[in-house]
């Protein structure tokens, strides 16, 4: 509303679009949508599924007052398998066990096998099959709303909003999110040769002149010698 008010409609429009996205089966949020479509003068029919807008290559069409879609992008949103038989001329449509059959020019369509009389003839469009909108979301379980303002076909199932997982959840890449150690360099390893400073065994006690008379003490070797290639890690 912030942004309706200060005349930001494309903002406007936005907002409320991620807002039916997650909350899908609230009708007012779509109806206060297509207002904001309206207001910023998209009158395109448009075609939301579950909340998210679907742009289909042969768009919805208006014949003899009946809203005719094309069956493929519309069973396919919703999850159904749908199958062409291009000799019978017959679309296969089949979603949790429930299974649609319809014939190119006619009316009637059989729903596990039980016929059914459609509001209109299915059709071929630019190559697309097409067929009432109410019957075929209906016949697959969905609900269907039309919202004049702003010309929304509203069709939702009732399911659980989906995750964008390209975005709203952000996503864990498995190959990194624990950091590897590289066991030759993040922790030094010692040289098997120089974890403990050898000592020269023949020199460490200070040798005694067998005259007594000075004690003499090897001076190249009272400092114990370090295995230089083992203390600071191998790198």
């Amino acid at each position: 509303e912030m942004y309706e008010k200060s005349g930001d409609l494309s903002s406007a429009i936005q907002t409320k679009e991620q807002e039916v996205q997650t909350n899908f089966t609230n009708l007012d949020s779509v109806k206060k949508l297509g207002n904001l479509y309206s207001k910023a003068g998209n009158t395109d029919v448009k075609t939301l599924i579950n909340g998210h807008q679907s742009h289909f290559d042969t768009p919805p069409v208006i014949k003899d007052g009946h809203t005719l879609i094309p069956i493929r992008g519309v069973s396919e949103s919703l999850k159904a398998d749908v199958q062409w038989d291009s000799t019978a001329q017959t679309v296969t449509i089949n979603r949790d066990g429930t299974t649609i059959v319809l014939t190119v020019g006619s009316n009637v369509a059989t729903i596990n096998g039980e016929s059914v009389t459609l509001d209109a003839p299915s059709s071929i469009m630019n190559g697309r099959a097409f067929v009432p909108l109410r019957f075929i979301s209906e016949a697959l379980k969905a609900q269907v709303n039309w919202v004049p303002d702003g010309q929304i076909i509203d069709i939702n199932d009732g399911s659980t909003p989906a995750t964008d997982t390209t975005g709203t959840t952000p996503t864990t890449d498995t190959t990194g999110t624990t950091t590897s150690t590289d066991t030759t360099s993040t922790t030094p390893t010692t040289g098997t040769t120089g974890t403990t400073p050898s000592t020269d065994t023949t020199s460490t006690t200070p040798t005694t002149d067998t005259t007594g008379t000075t004690t003499s003490t090897d001076t190249t070797s009272t400092t114990p010698t370090t295995d230089t290639t083992g203390i600071q890690g191998i790198q």
